[in-house]
Formats: structure tokens, C-alpha cells, sequence
């Protein structure tokens, strides 16, 4: 069953960096759980990349679920309530787990659809070349797929943008998943000031954490997912009932 209805506000560009502000700031209140917290999101993360295939699907479908779970963990952290290892699988108490596997399969559609796609660029790219039998032609059609694999890359950004709240409107708004992809996609279009923001505040976090043996992942993945939460909260509203 779907949760309320939601209001998405616009929302300023500069409340980007407020987000990662208190995303730490809950870090440090509890840090050794949030870095366990963290190693265990990496490692899914990790196995739905390197597993062999089978066990890389269950992760990747239960990584929908943990992610929910921590997200519930930031909303019960923000109200003054401990943070407990055990809310990775938190989504369970609220009967979440079934919508977000459903998003969990919805994203692998997606991510798969723009594979193919881009194996069908490089394929008939690859083919011309063939065809061609090298030259200036060669180089000319070599171009042209470097140009329509840059086209493909943007083709996923609206994938990304769909999925980047849905699990926390699956996890702490009840929406089913579909109904998920939709509003996350159009809280990014009508925020992209402060979305764009927001990821490239990524790009310096990233390189930090990657630079000491990839350790600074155990903060920097509890921040980013904590500021998904903060984010999410400025972003969307529950739409009241008229009175009677």
C-alpha cells in the first residue's frame, strides 16, 4: 500500500552543503556504528560488482534494503533515538523489505536497458570500422562512437536522478516503487541547483576517502547516504488531508 501523498519544495542551491553538515554531525554522534554501518554498504556495494552472478544479484537486490534500513536509522537518529547496527534491516519492521527488492529489480531494468544500448552504439561503431577497412573513414566513425557513448552516459543521468531518493521514499514515505522512480526524478528536475551541488560536494569527498587505502569509504559512505536523508527531508513533504 502507498504511503500519503508528497509535496516536493524547491529548495536553495547553497542547502547542499547544510546537508553534508549534518549528515557528519550524526557521524560523529555515533561513529564507530555508523563506520560498521558503513563497511557493511561497502561490502554489498563491492559484492554486487564482483561476486560471481547469482550471488551478485541477491546482493544487489538486498542492497535496496539495507540502504532503506540505514535511512531509517538517520530518521530515528535525527528525532534523538540510538543508532542500533540492526537498522540495516529495519526496512523488515516497517513491511518495506518486498517494495524495496521491487526497486532493487526496477533499477537492474534500467542500468541494464542502458547497457545494451551502449553495446549496440559500440557494436555498429565497431562495425563500420570493419566495413570501412580502416582510413580517415575509420577515424571519422571512431568519433562518432566516442560522441554517441558520451550520448549514452547522459542517457543514464535520468536513471541516476530517478533512483537517487527512492530508496528513502520507499523506506520512510511508503511509496510504492515506481511511484518512487517518478517523484525522485522530478524533486531532482525542479532542485537541480542544489542537486548538482550536492554531487559535485561528491567528487572532493570521494577523492578523500579514496586516497588512505580506501578507509575514508567507512566515513564518507555514512555521510553521503545521511545526507540523501537530510536532503530528502528539506525536499519532501507529506500533502495534508483538508480539514472537514
Amino acid at each position: 500500500m502507498s504511503g500519503a501523498p508528497l509535496e516536493i519544495r524547491a529548495v536553495r542551491a547553497e542547502r547542499a552543503t547544510a546537508w553534508f553538515r549534518e549528515a557528519y554531525a550524526l557521524f560523529r554522534a555515533e561513529p564507530l556504528i555508523w563506520a560498521l554501518l558503513g563497511a557493511a554498504l561497502l561490502l554489498a556495494l563491492l559484492g554486487s560488482q564482483f561476486l560471481p552472478s547469482g550471488a551478485n544479484l541477491l546482493v544487489t537486490l538486498a542492497l535496496p534494503v539495507m540502504t532503506g534500513g540505514v535511512l531509517i536509522g538517520c530518521e530515528a537518529q535525527a528525532r534523538g533515538e540510538p543508532l542500533r547496527i540492526g537498522t540495516l534491516w529495519a526496512a523488515s519492521t516497517r513491511g518495506r523489505v518486498g517494495a524495496l527488492i521491487g526497486l532493487g529489480v526496477l533499477s537492474l531494468l534500467g542500468l541494464l536497458l542502458a547497457a545494451v544500448a551502449g553495446l549496440l552504439v559500440v557494436g555498429a561503431s565497431v562495425g563500420g570500422v570493419l566495413i570501412s577497412g580502416g582510413g580517415l573513414e575509420s577515424l571519422q566513425i571512431g568519433a562518432s562512437a566516442v560522441i554517441l557513448l558520451l550520448v549514452v552516459l547522459i542517457a543514464l543521468l535520468p536513471i541516476s536522478m530517478a533512483l537517487w531518493f527512492a530508496p528513502a521514499l520507499v523506506a520512510l514515505h511508503a511509496q510504492s516503487p515506481l511511484r518512487a522512480l517518478v517523484l525522485s526524478f522530478r524533486a531532482c528536475w525542479r532542485n537541480a541547483g542544489a542537486l548538482g551541488l550536492q554531487g559535485l560536494l561528491l567528487i572532493p569527498i570521494a577523492v578523500a576517502a579514496t586516497i588512505p587505502l580506501a578507509l575514508g569509504w567507512l566515513v564518507a559512505m555514512p555521510v553521503i547516504t545521511a545526507s540523501i536523508y537530510f536532503s530528502a527531508r528539506d525536499i519532501f513533504s507529506s500533502v495534508q488531508p483538508p480539514a472537514a
